[in-house]
C-alpha cells in the first residue's frame, strides 16, 4: 500500500511539475512575441510607413479606404495596409493567446488610439471589411482594459502633438542620431 501511495504521489508531482513548466514556458513565449511585435512596430521601416500613411490619410479627409484605393490605386495604399495589417495581426494574436495581452495596452494603446481618432473611425470603419471588424474589436478590447483617465491622457498627448503618430525629429544635440541614421556598429 505504501508503495502505491508513493508511486501515485510521484506521478502527481511529475504531472504538476510538467504543467507548471509548460505554463511558464508558454507565458515566456507570449511575452517574447509581444516584445517582438513591439520591436516591429517601432522599427524604422514601420515608423516611416506609419508616417507616410498618416500623411496620405490626412490629405484625404472624408474619403474611406475603399475610396482612396479606387482613386489612388493599390500601391499608393501600401503603407496604410502595413499599419492596418499590423493591428489586425495584433488583434488575432490576442484572440489566440499568441501575445501576453496584459502588456498590449501599455505598449500599443496610445498610438492605436491616435489611429482610431484620426483615421479608423472615419475612414476605415465605413468600409465594413474584415480588417475593419478586427480593428474595431481591438479598440473595444483596449478601451475595456484601460482606465478612462489613461485613455484621456493618451488623447491629450495626441492632441498636444500636431504630428501625432509621425516620427519625431532628432533632438538638436550635436551628434544626435535621427531615424534615417544607420545604427552604430
Amino acid at each position: 500500500m505504501d508503495a502505491i501511495v508513493g508511486v501515485v504521489a510521484g506521478l502527481v508531482g511529475v504531472i504538476v511539475g510538467a504543467l507548471l513548466a509548460a505554463t511558464f514556458s508558454a507565458r515566456g513565449a507570449r511575452i517574447d512575441r509581444t516584445f517582438e511585435m513591439h520591436r516591429e512596430f517601432e522599427a524604422p521601416d514601420m515608423l516611416q510607413a506609419r508616417y507616410r500613411a498618416s500623411e496620405l490619410l490626412a490629405a484625404q479627409p472624408g474619403k474611406t479606404y475603399t475610396d482612396l484605393r479606387q482613386t489612388l490605386g493599390r500601391t499608393a495604399m501600401n503603407d496604410v495596409w502595413a499599419v492596418t495589417g499590423f493591428y489586425q495581426r495584433l488583434w488575432l494574436a490576442i484572440c489566440h493567446r499568441g501575445v501576453e495581452s496584459a502588456y498590449v495596452p501599455e505598449l500599443f494603446g496610445d498610438t492605436f488610439i491616435w489611429w482610431c481618432d484620426n483615421s479608423f473611425h472615419s475612414q476605415l470603419w465605413p468600409t465594413e471589411s474584415e480588417r475593419a471588424f478586427h480593428i474595431r474589436q481591438l479598440e473595444a478590447w483596449i478601451l475595456d482594459r484601460t482606465s478612462n483617465d489613461e485613455v484621456a491622457r493618451w488623447r491629450a498627448a495626441n492632441e498636444a502633438s500636431p504630428i501625432g503618430d509621425r516620427p519625431q525629429p532628432a533632438p538638436s544635440i550635436p551628434g544626435a542620431a535621427s531615424i534615417e541614421d544607420e545604427p552604430p556598429v
